[in-house]
């Protein structure tokens, strides 16, 4: 299917994520739950040889960054600005 799909667009570097989500009660059951099925998910791919990480706060900044402003994405300031903008607003993180 990526085969098929990068296909077909004209862009030099292609990027593909996957969105995991999980509907449970508490933060700490959330992020439990999310580590485990990224870590499947990973597993998953390495398996059939496609290379995959979990993201970083700062590198999904800038995923969001990049998909809410498509159209300066590419001249804009990156995570930085998107961080001072309030886009953590919509990331959630565990405190140690």
């Amino acid at each position: 299917f990526l085969d098929d799909w990068s296909a077909q667009r004209s862009t030099l570097v292609r990027k593909n994520y996957i969105v995991i989500s999980t509907k449970k009660d508490t933060p700490e059951e959330a992020y439990s739950e999310l580590n485990r099925l990224a870590q499947v998910t990973v597993d998953a791919l390495s398996r059939i040889r496609v290379k995959c990480r979990v993201l970083g706060t700062r590198e999904l900044l800038d995923v969001l960054y990049v998909s809410q402003n498509k159209d300066r994405a590419a001249y804009a300031p990156g995570p930085a600005r998107a961080e001072e903008l309030g886009y953590m607003n919509l990331v959630v993180t565990r405190e140690a």
